[in-house]
């Protein structure tokens, strides 16, 4: 009886609600909210699927973006299980880093220059390790350089310690060797510690053996004696007084097929090239040069580029340059459609300066789209390029011919042409005024 008189008053129930719900609009929009939270659920989740993934979806259209994110769920978790399923090769005999094993247990302060130029002398391997290559570290901060330098008298106490090892005085148990050479590197690039080593001129002349024997340090060696004739006085010292130039020479001319050398040897030599060209003239420099340009070896038109116009800048140069027909060396460099390089800017200055001999401008007159092809180079994107095609350009037009031939043919190319810096600018001005000069006022008096 009890469950009979529930289940009719359930029906009962049923019956009043579905009755109520028909007659009174209220119960409709209850509903209709209930189907538009869920309206504003699925807009939700739609919203913040486009967040994810936002770049392949504005590239992928005809998907919907809750496809492209499980697409891009599963390879991602294709590439993590391929990850995990990685494992180190010798998992057993994995070594433990050496950072602390390598570095001195001090707190980097103001203090720690003493501590440290002190243990580069000691005798105990680890603590002379330790001290070394913690200095390389701490003198990259340019004061704790200068007090190392100029109190604690650095280069002295590397010096000794280098050539310990180097004669095998001191056996090498790390890398102590490279090391002292980073620290000699470093205080090369400053005045004063460029000063201190060349105050022993034979820890120089162990930096060009070290080059000559093709040592494990040979590029560190170039860079130090780069940042050594970086300073005007250094390089003088070094040219008069020493001989080192002859050491540089005897380095080049060892093997003149040697396919490379490094930039920093390069840059070595333009520094020595530019205050003494006859004295480069003389060491057969012109003739090594001209074979390897001429060969055209690896990377030629750069640094090697750079010092053979260095030479340039004197009457031996110049005779030389007659002699062997450089214009035409280098105008078939430029007019060679086959092989583009990436930088003209070495063989534009090369021809800038081997211009000023009367020879080389009347071989000039030969190579009648020579100055189309200068002022196709000076659009490019390049400042010193386009500065020496402007300063080609004023050269050849001393020639008549070559000024008419310009002035008729190639004036609005060279007037369409964006100069990049002001420089550019006042120099392409200056050209327009001497082409537009009548021959009477050509003087420049």
């Amino acid at each position: 009886k009890i469950l009979k008189l529930y289940l009719n008053f359930f029906f009962f129930e049923n019956l009043f609600a579905i009755f109520f719900s028909a007659n009174h609009p209220s119960c409709s929009t209850r509903q209709n909210q209930g189907v538009s939270r869920k309206n504003n659920k699925t807009n939700m989740w739609e919203e913040l699927a486009s967040y994810k993934n936002h770049f392949l979806q504005l590239e992928v259209k005809h998907m919907k973006r809750e496809t492209i994110n499980n697409f891009v769920t599963k390879e991602y978790e294709k590439v993590q299980s391929k990850r995990c399923s990685c494992k180190c090769p010798n998992e057993n005999n994995c070594s433990s880093s050496t950072y602390f094993r390598d570095h001195a247990t001090l707190a980097y302060g103001f203090q720690c220059i003493e501590k440290l130029t002190h243990d580069i002398c000691s005798d105990d391997s680890l603590l002379r390790w330790q001290g070394i290559n913690s200095l390389t570290e701490v003198i990259l901060n340019p004061w704790q350089a200068q007090r190392a330098i100029m109190q604690f008298d650095l280069v002295r106490k590397c010096k000794n310690m280098f050539f310990r090892i180097q004669y095998g005085y001191l056996k090498e148990f790390y890398n102590e060797h490279r090391q002292l050479m980073k620290i000699f590197y470093l205080v090369s690039s400053y005045l004063n510690g460029a000063h201190a080593i060349v105050g022993r001129l034979h820890l120089v002349e162990e930096f060009y053996s070290i080059i000559y024997n093709d040592g494990s340090t040979r590029y560190l060696a170039c860079k130090i004696l780069r940042n050594l004739t970086e300073k005007t006085e250094i390089l003088l010292f070094l040219l008069n007084e020493t001989s080192s130039f002859q050491n540089l020479s005897t380095i080049f001319n060892a093997d003149p097929c040697t396919p490379f050398y490094p930039n920093a040897l390069w840059e070595h030599l333009c520094h020595f090239l530019e205050i003494a060209p006859k004295l480069a003239i003389k060491s057969g420099f012109f003739e090594l040069l001209y074979e390897r340009i001429k060969n055209k070896t690896l990377f030629y038109r750069e640094l090697c580029m750079k010092c053979f116009a260095m030479l340039l800048r004197c009457e031996e140069g110049q005779q030389c340059f007659d002699k062997i027909d450089g214009v035409k060396l280098l105008y078939d460099i430029i007019a060679d459609e086959r092989i583009k390089l990436d930088n003209y800017e070495y063989v534009m200055l090369a021809l800038q300066h081997g211009l000023v001999s009367n020879l080389s401008l009347w071989r000039c007159r030969e190579f009648t789209d020579l100055p189309n092809r200068i002022i196709d180079l000076a659009k490019l994107d390049n400042r010193n390029l386009q500065l020496e095609c402007f300063k080609c350009l004023r050269l050849l037009s001393a020639m008549p011919c070559v000024k008419a031939y310009i002035l008729h043919g190639c004036m609005s190319d060279l007037m369409s042409i964006e100069c990049l810096n002001e420089q550019n600018e006042c120099t392409r001005d200056l050209l327009t005024e001497w082409l537009n000069r009548d021959i009477c006022d050509s003087s420049e008096m």
